[in-house]
């Protein structure tokens, strides 16, 4: 035990403490470990004296998840190795569903939405000492959205538990602003309840929408999952990192997705025929789709990602990072602004995106001038969609024509769309933050 390393230490002190805690049979998720990575973990010890100390914030480390659909919550672990011998320090377990921090005036209920702690942190952070206590007051819930009608993501499941009075729901799913209130957020309002909606626009006509007892805020997912991510923030959109600007590119067109969508496998069905036939290369399928016809031409590329934690989307920038171009489409075409991490993904590795979904509301975000955008409305439009990234892949001037534009985001979307994020604080100020922060206090001034 004496040789165990101080990074060895770390892990087997979350480990540890994450299987006693709650006296259950604990998972660790990967959220906690990225969100231990975030907190910015200190080892201090030397030869003389093996002690390895964990400096985890409490207000990060609250992820760990146990089987079904508790949560662990405000996990302090901290292990002292005088000649290997470990002590391990954990804070009581709190409420079933509810997860607060001493340093969070917002009690987080979980949700799909992974970056919900770190996006409600920024909300507050260094806000005046009134306005915090302002808002610590109104009893103030957050909800990172539901999991496709599963009732297990449903705020509704959730009025019993302490009955809050003011909520936060982030929305990063494909429903407008005015289907999620209908279908599961207009019992909330009902019930006497303010509600805050982040997400897609209100509907095809209204990006915002505000009524009695709630408001819906557009703020695409395109944004919001900058609080998930470990590596980037949205002012690498305004410079690219070297590694997307100078990498070597050996694929050539690369396809990443789990939902095998028709329209998404026939385009990568058409990019694989008219790249081989053109140049006698494969297209490179990354995930668990490949295609309908031409699965068994299409090759799979399997990258050594680095060794410390990485959010899935920044390994999706990893990979694209080898390709010079990413097939980056929604689930679906749309008209709701709800345009996701796919099409940063594509644009934050350099590689040219190919995307398909609501063109227009990505157009109020970024230089669409080096998207490729994908036509699936048909058989035709498809092929001609290949047929373009092909022309493009054999012309190298017309490619780097694509390539050329920078900043990536547009200036106007920084401070419309992004500005909930402290990165961009400096530069193009908290616009989006302050506009939440209003709507929350107005919303706990309610009688």
């Amino acid at each position: 035990m004496a040789a165990f390393s101080a990074q060895n230490a770390v892990f087997a002190t979350v480990l540890l403490v994450a299987g006693f805690s709650g006296g259950r049979c604990a998972i660790i998720s990967r959220e906690s470990m990225l969100l231990a990575r975030r907190s910015q973990l200190m080892i201090e010890g030397g030869s003389d004296s093996p002690v390895a100390v964990l400096q985890v914030h409490m207000a990060h480390i609250n992820f760990f998840q146990v089987r079904g659909e508790e949560s662990m919550t405000s996990l302090v672990a901290m292990a002292e190795a005088p000649r290997g011998d470990f002590t391990f320090l954990q804070t009581a377990t709190q409420s079933r569903l509810a997860r607060s921090s001493p340093h969070m005036a917002i009690h987080d209920h979980g949700g799909n939405f992974g970056g919900l702690q770190f996006f409600t942190e920024a909300l507050l952070k260094d806000l005046p000492g009134d306005t915090i206590n302002r808002i610590d007051r109104c009893n103030l819930h957050g909800h990172g959205g539901n999991t496709r009608g599963s009732p297990q993501g449903d705020p509704l499941a959730l009025i019993a538990q302490g009955h809050p009075k003011v909520w936060i729901v982030v929305n990063g799913e494909d429903y407008s602003g005015e289907y999620y209130y209908k279908r599961w957020l207009s019992s909330l309002v009902r019930a006497g309840h303010q509600v805050l909606l982040i997400g897609n626009k209100w509907n095809s006509s209204l990006a915002d929408f505000s009524g009695t007892g709630f408001t819906s805020l557009w703020a695409p997912f395109a944004s919001l999952h900058f609080a998930e991510r470990q590596r980037f923030t949205p002012m690498d959109l305004v410079h690219l990192p070297s590694a997307s600007l100078n990498g070597v590119r050996d694929g050539t067109i690369a396809y990443q997705s789990r939902v095998c969508q028709p329209d998404r496998e026939r385009l990568f069905d058409d990019v694989e025929k008219e790249l081989f036939a053109a140049t006698g290369q494969h297209a490179s399928a990354l995930g668990e789709c490949h295609g309908q016809g031409t699965s068994s031409l299409a090759r799979t590329l399997n990258f050594e990602l680095p060794s410390d934690p990485l959010s899935h989307f920044d390994e999706s920038v990893e990979r694209y990072q080898k390709f010079k171009f990413a097939m980056n489409m929604e689930h679906n075409e749309n008209n709701i602004g709800y345009v996701t991490e796919k099409l940063v993904d594509g644009l934050l590795a350099g590689s040219v995106p190919i995307y398909a979904g609501d063109f227009a509301a990505a157009a109020e975000m970024f230089d669409m001038r080096g998207v490729v955008r994908a036509d699936l409305s048909s058989a035709a439009g498809s092929v001609a969609t290949a047929k373009e990234v092909v022309r493009l892949a054999q012309d190298p001037e017309a490619y780097e024509h694509y390539r050329k534009h920078e900043p990536l985001v547009l200036e106007q979307a920084l401070r419309k769309q992004f500005s909930w994020h402290p990165a961009v604080w400096p530069t193009h100020g908290d616009e989006l933050r302050m506009r939440i922060v209003d709507e929350i206090l107005r919303a706990c001034e309610h009688p």
